[in-house]
C-alpha cells in the first residue's frame, strides 16, 4: 500500500490490525498509518512481511480470542527482527472489549491500548482454558517441527511457559508429552528443578 511505503520511509509507526474494519476505524480516529493482511487472522504471507520488513516502529493489535493470539505470536517471528520496532498490543481489558474497534468505541485512544509480550500471549492462553491451551500447544509443537527458536520467542521463562502448558494439555497426553521434553530439553540447572510428570 502507499502508506505503508511513505509510513516505512519517514519511520512512522504502522499498526497491523486484525482485519479491514479495525484497520479503517485506526485510520480514522487516530489518524495512524494502519494495515492488514487480506482473508483472515491466519493468513499472514511472506509477501506481508517483506512490505512491512525495514519500517520503523510496528504496532501489532490483537483481537481478544485464540486466533488473535496465535496471530500475535506468530506475527512477532515474522516481523520483530525485520522491523525496527515491534511490539504486540491487546485492546483494553474491559467488558465487552474484544479487538481494536470495541476498543474505540469505548472512547479509549492509542495509549490505552495494552502491550503484551509473546510470553503474557500464552499465559492468556493458558488462563482461557483446555480449549485455548490444546490450540496453543498445537501452534507450539508445529513450532519445534520448524526447529523454530522457542528461547527467543518467549525468553528466559520459556522452559516454565512449556510446562505449565503441558500440565494444561494434560488430556491430551501425547502433545504434553512433547511439550515437556522440548521444556527438559532446553532447561537450564537453575530452572530443571521440579521437572515431573504430567496429568498423575
Amino acid at each position: 500500500l502507499p502508506v505503508v511505503v511513505v509510513a516505512k520511509r519517514d519511520r512512522d509507526p504502522i499498526v497491523v490490525c486484525e482485519g479491514e474494519k479495525d484497520v479503517h476505524t485506526a485510520v480514522d480516529a487516530w489518524g495512524v498509518t494502519a494495515t492488514t493482511n487480506p482473508g483472515g487472522s491466519g493468513s499472514w504471507t511472506q509477501t506481508c512481511t517483506e512490505q512491512l520488513a525495514g519500517a520503523g516502529p510496528v504496532m501489532v493489535v490483537l483481537d481478544r480470542d485464540d486466533a488473535g493470539y496465535l496471530r500475535g505470536l506468530a506475527l512477532h517471528l515474522e516481523l520483530a527482527d525485520r522491523v525496527g520496532r515491534f511490539q504486540l498490543y491487546l485492546p483494553a481489558e474491559r467488558d465487552g472489549i474484544k479487538d481494536l474497534t470495541d476498543h474505540v468505541r469505548a472512547g479509549l485512544g492509542l495509549e490505552d491500548l495494552v502491550p503484551v509480550s509473546t510470553a503474557d500471549v500464552l499465559d492468556r492462553m493458558l488462563a482461557g482454558g483446555p480449549g485455548q491451551a490444546v490450540k496453543a500447544g498445537r501452534w507450539v509443537r508445529a513450532r519445534l517441527a520448524d526447529d523454530t527458536d522457542l528461547s527467543a520467542l518467549f525468553g528466559a521463562a520459556c522452559p516454565l511457559l512449556l510446562r505449565d502448558l503441558a500440565g494444561a494439555c494434560a488430556a491430551d497426553r501425547g502433545l504434553a508429552d512433547e511439550l515437556l521434553a522440548a521444556a527438559n530439553t532446553m532447561a537450564t540447572p537453575a530452572t530443571d528443578a521440579g521437572t515431573g510428570d504430567v496429568g498423575d
